[in-house]
């Protein structure tokens, strides 16, 4: 699988205080279709384990999410202006608990 590396990037920024939170890169169409080919790869390989693999790392991504809770609500507020807890609410313990279903 290759990687092509935008070259553009444009700035994600805090709608609160106008401050660039980082820098994301434009993809190319190139970009696009190699990660669709490379989705398609990997889909194949996953849908081959056995359910109780597939969940185990399901429940992996779970503990992540969960362990890292803070910072990702905190990187959510930035990046749409949503308060902490409304981040957190609407989006880190709603995916983990889908994941989680």
């Amino acid at each position: 699988m290759s990687k092509t590396y935008a070259l553009k990037q444009t700035s994600c920024l805090d709608p609160a205080t106008g401050n660039s939170i980082a820098e994301i890169p434009l993809n190319t169409v190139e970009d696009i279709h190699q990660a669709v080919t490379n989705a398609r790869t990997v889909q194949s390989e996953w849908q081959s384990l056995p359910i109780k693999k597939r969940v185990k790392h399901v429940k992996k991504i779970v503990q992540y999410i969960l362990k890292h809770a803070d910072e990702i609500a905190e990187t959510i507020s930035k990046d749409n202006g949503k308060t902490l807890v409304d981040a957190m609410l609407t989006e880190v313990v709603t995916t983990a608990m889908a994941a989680n279903y």
